[in-house]
């Protein structure tokens, strides 16, 4: 039996629904897991000490000194920027954990919040898919007059 006409667009709503929803929840995890996260983290500054190239640009490498530690610690972001974001010799701010400094981040609002931000994003674009296609399916099973 083949399914057509307004029985596959209201498949499809369904579907652009579940999944938008789906998305966005995820997204919403992010956001609070992140929001915890920067909550605990401390705060210090680190200085550019080295420019990595990427395939999209160059990643920061960046020097922070976690507090009562007595080594530095280096990390390089997984982003990159062309032309580079940072020049080396830059100060930059720094979040990380006490527990794992070498779990840490540049403080930039784009760099901490972008996972959120494009979940949301594919989340929302799901959501009115799906809208559009129950419309769609509610259009063509009305009978013409």
């Amino acid at each position: 039996m083949r399914v057509s006409g307004p029985a596959v667009w209201k498949g499809m709503a369904f579907a652009g629904l579940f999944i938008g929803l789906l998305v966005l929840m995820v997204g919403a995890g992010v956001y609070f897991v992140r929001s915890n996260w920067i909550a605990e983290a401390e705060r210090v500054s680190g200085e550019v000490v080295a420019l990595e190239p990427r395939r999209l640009g160059f990643s920061p490498t960046v020097e922070f000194w976690p507090t009562d530690a007595d080594l530095a610690v280096q990390f390089t972001p997984s982003w990159s920027n062309n032309p580079p974001a940072y020049d080396i010799g830059d100060a930059v701010p720094v979040l990380f954990q006490a527990a794992d400094p070498s779990g840490a981040v540049i403080d930039s609002h784009i760099g901490l919040w972008w996972p959120a931000y494009a979940l949301g994003g594919f989340g929302i674009l799901f959501c009115v898919l799906g809208i559009a296609a129950r419309v769609v399916a509610f259009v063509i099973s009305r009978p013409l007059r």
